[in-house]
């Protein structure tokens, strides 16, 4: 996600809320809470008038991070749905069970066909999130991976339907490098210099 906690939509939030069963009280508590904020510029060291805020969770609010766990969840379950309702999204890879995605706070992979059809209800959804949510994705730091069996037809499709560049393994995600094969130490140096 792009800039993930200053674009979320308080009114998509408020909705989220309202479908996992919170009290209006409650609501109208996280509301006043995120809604009365008022922002100063400072122009050669000076306060520069104020305005108000319309979107978006202040970083560092104790609130924020459970708010927007919430945002996170409604992308998460309505992946879920998606895939539930199109099984042939599945990537089945052998002896293992079937994941849809895995999400660790504003970032997310997705495991999927390479499908031309598959990719293009992948896209439409994701578009649909960024307009419930005023969220985005920034398509400038999203990838995708295909396996080795994958054709250059295939490869295309995908970079034709989600616009992502396509990256090989090994890469490093979230600081942890991502293989597949035979474990070599010489992956996890950066790791093990850092320590």
């Amino acid at each position: 996600m792009a800039k993930a906690y200053d674009r979320v939509s308080w009114e998509f939030l408020f909705q989220v809320l309202r479908r996992k069963g919170f009290p209006q009280r409650w609501i109208g508590l996280v509301a006043n809470a995120i809604s009365h904020c008022w922002f100063s510029v400072l122009v050669n060291g000076e306060h520069v008038g104020f305005f108000h805020s319309i979107r978006g969770l202040r970083q560092g609010d104790p609130l924020s991070p459970a708010l927007f766990v919430l945002a996170a969840d409604y992308l998460s379950r309505g992946l879920e749905r998606l895939f539930a309702a199109h099984p042939t999204m599945f990537y089945q890879a052998p002896g293992l069970i079937w994941v849809s995605h895995l999400a660790y706070a504003d970032d997310l992979m997705i495991f999927t066909t390479t499908c031309r059809q598959n990719m293009e209800l992948l896209r439409d959804f994701l578009r649909a999130y960024e307009r419930v949510s005023s969220q985005l994705i920034n398509g400038s730091k999203s990838s995708f991976i295909v396996g080795h069996q994958a054709s250059s037809l295939q490869t295309q499709a995908v970079q034709d339907v989600l616009g992502y560049q396509l990256k090989h393994l090994p890469v490093t995600y979230l600081g942890v490098p991502l293989y597949k094969g035979n474990r070599k130490a010489c992956l996890f140096d950066p790791i093990i210099s850092r320590l």
